[in-house]
């Protein structure tokens, strides 16, 4: 219940937003959704199926030093250590790697998003539930990913590679974004960007019998190999799927709206995010053996999902059909948000706050 009320707030400020100006103060409003957003994923307690297993994490890593650990996602072990040294306390863990993942989100949203309810609806409806409240390790990573943006924005590669090398160090995985920098001023007609899709779909679909054994071989030697072959064979997470999946529909629906209302806009900034939605499809349909590692891999790619609806809806002239599709996209969004809570391996249906325990 707690989870749908988030949303229904969030539903209330973007009606809000549309008000005029001057009717409510929106910086107390802002500052409101980071306390709501803050109370509910910093005081969670045995919320998510990764509570306990990162809970678990947390106690075995202080109990004796590992070389191992520390060498596999070492700012990730470094932050337990520190929350063990300060307080040896998980919920303490817990709210400040929340803390850390949701405030540099938040402030990369305010800044570039063209609607921050809608873009925080989006991240409500994926990454929150998917990744910071339950993934919280790629969650982490994923946040730094999303704050690097601002230093493409700004073309200075340096200040991007020591972000990107941080969510290295909090998930390996994330190495993956490397390429990111260069899609931005990457300029393509409408025609180059069906044709390249096209291209990256069937050639991703040619390769995932390829890529994946050889994935599986370079970390076969670290912490992640063991992962990896979970996410791949577990009974808990979809092992194979195919183009026709529903995982693989979404993306191509969202892809050819986000074409078709951005037909003529040539902003850099648009085209960016266009170029890397459309390397995020190349990345899914590279790992058709496991859907799970499908998702965490393109995700890091699929993220500017956050900004890119926002502005596909926002150009549509037509009011009436604009405010169809907000519509519309809302009940898919809550659809999304609906699947997960309601999904029992997920363990987001029950929500309990910490300070009540």
């Amino acid at each position: 219940m707690t989870f749908y009320l988030l949303f229904i707030l969030l539903l209330v400020f973007l009606q809000i937003s549309f008000l005029k100006n001057g009717i409510i103060n929106k910086y107390k409003l802002h500052i409101f959704i980071f306390i709501l957003f803050l109370t509910i994923g910093g005081f969670r307690y045995e919320v998510g199926a990764d509570w306990f297993s990162y809970r678990d994490i947390f106690i075995e890593n202080n109990i004796s030093f590992s070389i191992e650990n520390l060498l596999t996602d070492p700012l990730f072990y470094l932050l337990q250590r520190l929350c063990y040294i300060l307080e040896n306390s998980f919920s303490l863990f817990i709210f400040i790697t929340f803390f850390i993942t949701f405030y540099f989100k938040y402030v990369v949203i305010k800044k570039y998003s063209i609607n921050m309810y809608m873009s925080l609806i989006i991240y409500f409806s994926g990454i929150f539930l998917i990744f910071d409240i339950n993934g919280i390790r790629q969650g982490l990573a994923l946040t730094f990913v999303l704050y690097s943006f601002r230093y493409i924005f700004e073309r200075n590669f340096l200040k991007y590679l020591f972000f990107v090398f941080i969510s290295s160090f909090l998930h390996l995985s994330a190495i993956i974004v490397l390429p990111i920098y260069f899609l931005y001023n990457t300029k393509m007609t409408n025609k180059k960007y069906i044709l390249f899709s096209f291209v990256f779909i069937v050639l991703g679909l040619s390769i995932s019998n390829v890529i994946f054994p050889f994935i599986d071989q370079f970390i076969i030697n670290t912490g992640y190999s063991g992962r990896l072959d979970y996410y791949s064979n577990s009974v808990n997470y979809t092992t194979t799927f195919n183009f026709f999946d529903i995982a693989s529909i979404r993306r191509i629906v969202l892809w050819i709206f986000i074409l078709f209302t951005t037909w003529k806009d040539n902003s850099i900034q648009t085209m960016f995010y266009k170029n890397v939605y459309m390397f995020s499809l190349l990345i899914f349909y590279s790992s058709l053996n496991s859907l799970e590692v499908a998702y965490r891999l393109s995700y890091y790619y699929f993220l500017v999902e956050i900004f890119i609806i926002p502005i596909s809806i926002n150009s549509i002239k037509n009011i009436g059909l604009k405010r169809i599709f907000y519509m519309l996209f809302l009940l898919y969004y809550f659809y999304m948000a609906f699947k997960l809570i309601s999904n029992p391996y997920g363990m987001l249906d029950n929500y309990n706050f910490v300070l009540f325990i």
